[in-house]
């Protein structure tokens, strides 16, 4: 019976190699087990396969004390964004993502929702991403945006260089208010776009955009507690269809205006507060509910 784990542990990748090598032969249902001890979620076979084919390609280059401390699958409290490899170190954070093939726009995209992420922590970033299928590897850090084909050698130097620090509690590093970007509160970040959303909030996007699409529904309400980021996706929604679609977008608050709603007025915002419409302005429709967010 494995040890009941509230929460991820590190380990050694080479032990995790071992482990599953012993298991194959023996009883594959051992290696679940043996996850289960260090909270690790990683039940699909193809996953498992991936992952050992990078400690396969980086075990002959180091020691096997380099390859201690990796957190496997951490995800942030609330906003459910998930790292494959991560490590945390006093000169910089080290993340690598498994994936098993591309295409090279979704690994772009991903490296640079980690690099947001991890640099909210501290200014320095080391993330990789690699491609089982073909033995690809890609990277990013912390001085641009830029996504660029990278070598072993340079996966191989960050590992090693990496001042390992012990972290007692990932959750609260990783606060999650340090994230939950909020128009109103935070609006210049919005109008620059320094912002993602979670995968949760852009699945009720796109359920919201393909009702609106059908042009049945008029009307979608989006539920959800303090702080799950409802007033970010209703906004991110209407910016998609004021850049996309060059429409004209109309914010309309039950409460008096602040601070935030004045200064995205002066970006062009069309906002006001409900007292400012005229009777009969807003037009009915169907309405349905799209979805909560959690």
């Amino acid at each position: 019976m494995a040890l009941e784990v509230l929460y991820l542990l590190p380990i050694n990748l080479i032990s995790l190699r071992q482990a599953f090598d012993a298991c194959q032969t023996r009883d594959p249902d051992l290696f679940h087990a043996y996850l289960d001890t260090f909270g690790i979620k990683l039940r699909k076979q193809q996953e498992r396969e991936d992952i050992m084919r990078f400690v396969d390609r980086v075990k002959r280059e180091v020691d096997p004390g380099a390859l201690n401390d990796f957190y496997i699958g951490y995800v942030i409290p609330r906003i459910s964004k998930e790292f494959d490899l991560l490590r945390i170190g006093a000169n910089y954070i080290l993340n690598i993502e498994i994936k098993h093939i591309g295409p090279f726009e979704r690994i772009e995209k991903q490296l640079r929702q980690n690099r947001h992420y991890l640099l909210a922590l501290k200014p320095g970033v080391r993330i990789f991403s690699f491609i089982a299928s073909t033995g690809e590897l890609y990277a990013i850090d912390e001085r641009s945006e830029k996504v660029w084909p990278a070598t072993e050698e340079e996966l191989i130097r960050a590992i090693r260089e990496q001042e390992v620090e012990k972290v007692e509690d990932l959750d609260r590093l990783f606060s999650p208010k340090q994230y939950l970007v909020s128009p109103l509160s935070s609006p210049e970040k919005f109008v620059n776009q320094h912002y993602f959303l979670t995968n949760h909030q852009e699945e009720i996007k796109k359920q919201v955009l393909r009702s609106f699409a059908g042009r049945d529904v008029k009307c979608a309400l989006i539920s959800g507690t303090a702080g799950t980021g409802k007033t970010l996706l209703v906004y991110d929604i209407a910016l998609h269809y004021k850049r996309q679609y060059g429409r004209e977008v109309y914010m309309v608050h039950c409460g008096r205006l602040s601070e935030g709603h004045l200064y995205l007025k002066n970006n062009d915002w069309n906002i006001c507060d409900i007292r400012g419409l005229r009777r009969g302005a807003a037009g009915g429709g169907p309405e349905r509910r799209i979805g909560r967010v959690r």
